[in-house]
């Protein structure tokens, strides 16, 4: 996304006069700036990356990092490989610990090969640098909170549910923040707002990473300590219990009913077929018992001293 801004941007806006109907356009656009932010600088190619790639950048970096720490940490324990892996010599918080381990490294991996292809594409080295950074810090927070969301969730879907759910959050508020011109101050609400400050291509501040950082190593030292004192296999929060009653199938004609119902609406139910390799086992000729096959009819037709032998 950041190496195609950059490149297209030249060649669909060459000359000034169109970049400058373009930042009329789009700055003034707040459905706009609700999905990418606020437009600081349109007239280069820096600026333009800087918007059209920077909120969605770090979104998806955000995602990235959840489903990496939840496939690696709660799903294992729903589909019983972290019992295999706990059989071995390992601590209780390695799981947790490596998963985070791999979320951060593919952010650092994800930012780095960012800043080198549009440096390549033809994007300055230090507003690349910053954008690329950004990208770099929000998959560092949010792997934080999928850790914790882990040790909340009862599996591993409701994890990926609750960290995901708090990702949106977060990009709308500094969405409808950003569009509806509010104070400075809410800026510092959200960690996207926070990764705002740096403002790439027009400021290049990087002091603003720092608490972004920092807040990207709360939420994994709590997600460690929530591990330590979770029940395996469980979440913080119990899984809803079912119905206390059967409702309609629990009496007589709604049993009835739902028996007979069509059976397009019944899960198909796979019947064990031989393999045509497979052998039989019933002898050939013998038959079922019960079945005078040839070979019983010849057995009734010997003399009845013989018929012991056979």
């Amino acid at each position: 996304m950041s190496a195609s801004s950059v490149l297209g941007y030249a060649w669909v806006f060459p000359d000034l006069d169109d970049r400058r109907e373009l930042a009329a356009t789009l700055g003034a656009n707040p459905a706009l700036s609700l999905i990418f932010g606020p437009a600081r600088d349109l007239l280069t190619a820096d600026g333009f990356n800087a918007w059209r790639a920077g909120g969605l950048g770090a979104f998806f970096a955000a995602l990235m990092a959840i489903f990496i720490v939840v496939r690696n940490s709660r799903a294992d324990e729903d589909s019983g490989q972290a019992e295999l892996l706990a059989s071995g010599v390992m601590g209780r918080q390695t799981r947790l610990a490596a998963a985070l381990i791999m979320a951060t490294l593919a952010s650092i991996v994800l930012g780095i090969v960012s800043w080198l292809i549009t440096v390549a594409c033809g994007g300055g080295w230090l507003s690349s640098l910053a954008l690329s950074a950004t990208f770099t810090a929000s998959g560092l927070i949010f792997a934080g909170v999928a850790g914790i969301a882990a040790q909340i969730g009862s599996d591993a879907r409701t994890a990926n549910s609750i960290a995901v759910a708090t990702l949106g959050i977060a990009y709308i508020v500094r969405g409808y923040f950003g569009a509806s011109e509010a104070s400075a101050w809410t800026a510092w609400l959200t960690p996207f707002g926070w990764l705002e400050q740096v403002r790439p291509a027009t400021g290049n501040n990087p002091w603003p990473l720092l608490p972004a950082l920092a807040l990207a190593i709360v939420p994994a030292a709590v997600a460690l300590v929530l591990h330590a004192r979770r029940d395996f296999g469980l979440g913080m929060i119990a899984p809803r219990r079912g119905p206390a009653r059967g409702g309609w199938v629990a009496g007589v004609w709604g049993l009835a009913v739902r028996i007979n119902q069509d059976p397009r609406h019944q899960p198909a139910v796979a019947r064990p077929q031989r393999h045509r390799h497979q052998p039989r086992l019933v002898r050939p000729g013998l038959g079922h018992p019960g079945h005078a096959g040839p070979d019983r009819r010849r057995v009734r037709r010997l003399p009845p001293s013989r018929r012991h032998l056979t």
